[in-house]
């Protein structure tokens, strides 16, 4: 596989968490032997892991898992839902994006998924709870990249809390892309999550455009709690399966709607 594949940018590093839950520790060399990977490269992802307190490196090359991380696979398995959907929807909600913005995007996997289709973006600012955007967008030098502090879940690999919020707070956004376990016309958009509702909801604030990343699985669901009202969403993006009673709901109360082919 190619060392500038998916593969390589993030779920690798969960290979390497996995790794390291099974075995307890391992040494540098060990690692990118397993992975197939040069040294520089899996030094690169054990920094970055350290600078976010998942992994602890120890002299001669010892790495292991920081205590109390703990490896919760609910991120792939959400990437794996609907995946043809989300990379159908992160493509055509790029094209919302303008050289030189300001952009939040939240730890939701269509905001993964969109990063990608960002790299090839210039001079923008993104701000993101994600811990796994900042890798992804750190090819492109003229991306400055703000990685929301605070605390680690390492379960759904993002930052929460109020150090999080505090960050995501300060910055003026033109444009925010978040997701969510559900989104109904009536009822907005709600999620399960109560801390990383929150960082939504501090993103929500200061941007002056939300656009909601849901495929058509998610549309006229309802969730535990509210992140938003569907009147505060300017922009949702969706696929081509959604019902046209769905698209004509969201429509009706004035929201934007771009639907991507499938």
């Amino acid at each position: 596989m190619a060392k500038n594949s998916r593969k390589n940018i993030d779920q690798r590093r969960t290979e390497i968490l996995e790794m390291l839950a099974q075995h307890g520790e391992m040494k540098l060399g060990q690692i990118a032997r397993d992975l197939n990977v040069s040294s520089m490269t899996l030094r690169r992802d054990i920094w970055y892991m350290q600078e976010q307190q998942i992994v602890n490196l120890a002299s001669g090359g010892r790495v292991s898992l920081r205590e109390g991380t703990r490896l919760d696979p609910d991120i792939y398995n959400r990437k794996a839902q609907n995946h043809l959907e989300k990379i159908a929807i992160a493509a055509l909600a790029a094209t919302l994006v303008s050289d030189g913005e300001v952009i939040g995007l939240d730890a939701s996997t269509s905001a993964l998924e969109l990063s990608y289709h960002l790299q090839g973006k210039k001079n923008l600012t993104v701000v993101t709870n994600n811990l796994l955007i900042p890798p992804i967008l750190s090819t492109n030098p003229t991306i400055n990249i703000i990685s929301a502090g605070g605390a680690v879940r390492s379960k759904a690999l993002s930052t929460v809390g109020e150090i999080a919020e505090h960050t995501i707070r300060e910055f003026l956004y033109d444009k925010v892309f978040i997701s969510a376990n559900a989104l109904h016309a009536t009822n907005g958009l709600s999620d399960t999550d109560m801390d990383e509702i929150q960082t939504k909801k501090a993103f929500i604030e200061n941007t002056q455009q939300l656009v909601v990343l849901a495929d058509s699985s998610k549309l006229g669901k309802n969730a535990l709690q509210k992140c938003c009202a569907t009147e505060r969403i300017n922009t949702l993006v969706t696929d081509s399966n959604a019902e046209k009673q769905q698209i004509s709901a969201f429509t009706n109360v004035g929201v934007s709607l771009k639907v991507a082919d499938l």
